[in-house]
């Protein structure tokens, strides 16, 4: 009995494009004119410190998550470059294979 794995590239592909809205997304939703001041207020001194860190926390998250993103794209391209080598390889065995009736 022999044994395969199946991956449906078009399924991959679209998870993948789905990932790279997602990062979009994140892009879209932060305040990018929002300018945080500087406060006195003693609450709202660490609230603001922990937002700034956390605003860069999450572009650094993001560069990996895009670079990720680009990992699962090449592999993508691989499937179906190593999918099409297979089928010409599959198509030449059964022509060579199949003799005409003399």
């Amino acid at each position: 009995m022999s044994k395969h794995i199946q991956i449906h590239v078009d399924a991959f592909t679209s998870h993948i494009n789905k990932l790279e809205r997602a990062i979009l997304n994140v892009d879209e939703r932060m305040l990018k004119d929002e300018a945080f001041e500087c406060t006195n207020i003693k609450p709202y001194v660490n609230d603001l410190e922990n937002t700034k860190k956390l605003i860069q926390i999450l572009q650094e998250y993001k560069k990996l998550f895009q670079a990720d993103i680009e990992t699962l794209n090449t592999i993508s391209v691989s499937f179906k470059e190593k999918d099409e080598q297979l089928a010409k390889s599959y198509e030449k065995d059964v022509q060579h294979e199949v003799q005409p009736l003399s």
